[in-house]
C-alpha cells in the first residue's frame, strides 16, 4: 500500500489482487501444470491444464499472432521442454524470478534462474 493510500485509507481495486505483479495474468487459473520451455535463450513459465495441446500450440509459428513474445524471438527456430511440474506453481516462479522478466511469461535467465533450471 502506498502512503497515499494508507494516508487516504484508499481501498485497492479487486483486480491488484487476482493478477500477477510480473506478468499481468489471473491468478487463480485452476491450472495443473506448470510447464517450462525455452526458445533461443528466452524462457516461457507458464500453466495450463492441457500440457501437450499448449507444448503444441507453442511450438506452432502460427501461433505467433496469438501470443505475447520477445520482439527478436524467430518463432522458427525450435521450442525445447526444460521441465513440467506437476503443480501450478507459474506464479511463485514469476516472483521468485522477477529480476529476469522481459515480457508477459517470458524470462531472460539470471544467475539465480540458470542456477534453478540446472536442478531441473
Amino acid at each position: 500500500m502506498s502512503d497515499t493510500e494508507a494516508l487516504f485509507d484508499v481501498p485497492r481495486h479487486w483486480w491488484h489482487f487476482r493478477s500477477c505483479q510480473t506478468c499481468g495474468g489471473w491468478l487463480k487459473q485452476n491450472a495443473t501444470h506448470t510447464y517450462v520451455v525455452q526458445r533461443q535463450g528466452w524462457v516461457k513459465i507458464g500453466s495450463t491444464r492441457n500440457v501437450r495441446r499448449r507444448l503444441n500450440e507453442l511450438a506452432r509459428p502460427a501461433w505467433t499472432q496469438h501470443l505475447l513474445s520477445p520482439d527478436a524471438m524467430d518463432w522458427l527456430e525450435p521450442l525445447v521442454t526444460i521441465a513440467v511440474l506437476e503443480e501450478d506453481v507459474e506464479h511463485e516462479l514469476h516472483e521468485r524470478f522477477e529480476a529476469a522478466h522481459v515480457l508477459g511469461e517470458w524470462f531472460l535467465p539470471d544467475a539465480s534462474m540458470r542456477d534453478w533450471l540446472a536442478t531441473l
